[in-house]
């Protein structure tokens, strides 16, 4: 018996470095980040008739990021399909971004948004109204490689 546990030990000791091992923990440099850009992929269906105030809703949506200094996302307007509208969003935090607590940009469209309505309330409001707009929603995350 004590022959055998001492063979299984001698087994099993070579094994416990192995995860270090695997993933060159031995190596000096650095992990390096993959060459890649992250995007949240909005899709939006509007109730029926909605899609022209929706889309004019859109337009001072794009206004407040430009004046913002936000980078505009990618909208398309689809023709087939289930959805009315697909907007990309460039991660800026790349994947990381999506373990933010709050995004730094989306508060900064916010405060624009606010500016152009004139108060914290009317933003709300103009936020709420085009919510009851929106008849689904989904959201994805992917990237592209450069």
């Amino acid at each position: 018996m004590r022959k055998t546990l001492m063979i299984a030990a001698a087994f099993a000791m070579p094994l416990t470095a192995a995860p270090a091992l695997a993933d060159n923990h031995m190596e000096a440099e650095a992990p390096k980040q993959a060459n890649l850009d992250w995007y949240e992929i909005n899709y939006t269906r509007y109730h029926a008739g909605k899609v022209g105030e929706a889309r004019q809703m859109q337009e001072v949506f794009k206004e407040i990021s430009v004046k913002v200094g936000l980078e505009l996302p990618m909208i398309f307007h689809m023709n087939s399909g289930e959805w009315h509208t697909m907007l990309a969003r460039k991660m800026p935090g790349g994947i990381a971004q999506m373990g933010w607590e709050s995004n730094p940009n989306g508060r900064k469209w916010w405060a624009g948004l606010v500016e152009h309505t004139g108060s914290e309330e009317a933003a709300n409001e103009y936020w709420q109204k085009y919510q009851s707009l929106i008849a689904d929603q989904k959201e994805e995350v992917g990237h592209i490689d450069r």
